[in-house]
């Protein structure tokens, strides 16, 4: 294994290890169902790769919808080990996003959410879904949007400390422009993005007041796409 491919397993094992053993959890999974009953459900016989399954959350929502060919992967041997315990009756395994060991035309369906901007070569990354979707297969994403990710976290590391250097755990934020542009480059088409307002209990519960009020109140229904705070795109192979 590469060595950079291996600072990268145990960066995320460690991190892992830390968000377990603190009873915690990553990702927002209610405003991915959102996204997800938004542009519509898979159907049950569909093949399914959720990239950077995590802990499995989706892949045990997925489960429970009806669906039973899913494969979920993640970088982090500590992640897919907790993923087995918890989802049993789903295909998980270690894997890197930007090296998918599937054939061509694999899947009907991948997911990628809170994926892009952990990865340093995306295009690498994009290519791959593309070959082993079938034609036509849908490729789901969220992801940060660089121009509100990078003040948020700028600030926070003023105000909680500096913890990790955002540079280093989001090394790929996008743009919306910027995922117009490389999505087509890697071969996909009929690119659309989907406005998911970003209210969600996880959200919340993580700011105090008056923060919280104020994100609760605030205006996402009227913010042009270019200044939401995370995209949900959809993309055709």
């Amino acid at each position: 294994m590469p060595a950079k491919s291996k600072s990268s397993h145990l960066f995320y094992d460690n991190t892992w290890t830390e968000l377990l053993d603190a009873g915690k959890d990553f990702g927002d999974l209610e405003l991915t169902v959102r996204f997800i009953e938004r542009v519509g459900f898979p159907e049950k016989d569909e093949r399914i790769l959720d990239i950077g399954c995590g802990i499995g959350n989706l892949c045990q929502v997925l489960y429970e919808w009806g669906l039973r060919k899913i494969t979920g992967i993640d970088i982090s041997e500590v992640a897919i080990a907790e993923a087995r315990r918890r989802v049993p009756g789903v295909d998980l395994r270690c894997m890197s996003a930007m090296d998918l060991d599937f054939p061509d035309d694999s899947f009907d369906e991948c997911f990628a959410f809170d994926v892009l901007e952990h990865l340093p070569d995306v295009r690498r990354h994009l290519e791959e879904v593309r070959r082993i979707l079938v034609p036509g297969g849908r490729y789901l994403i969220q992801t940060p949007n660089i121009l509100t990710n990078v003040p948020f976290e700028t600030v926070r590391r003023k105000i909680v400390g500096p913890g990790t250097n955002w540079k280093t755990f989001h090394p790929s934020l996008q743009s919306c422009w910027g995922l117009k542009r490389i999505l087509p480059l890697a071969g996909f088409s009929h690119v659309k993005f989907v406005r998911i307002p970003p209210l969600s209990s996880y959200k919340i519960s993580q700011m105090s007041f008056p923060f919280n009020f104020l994100f609760a109140n605030g205006p996402w229904e009227r913010l042009p796409i270019f200044l939401t705070t995370n995209f949900y795109v959809v993309a055709m192979s």
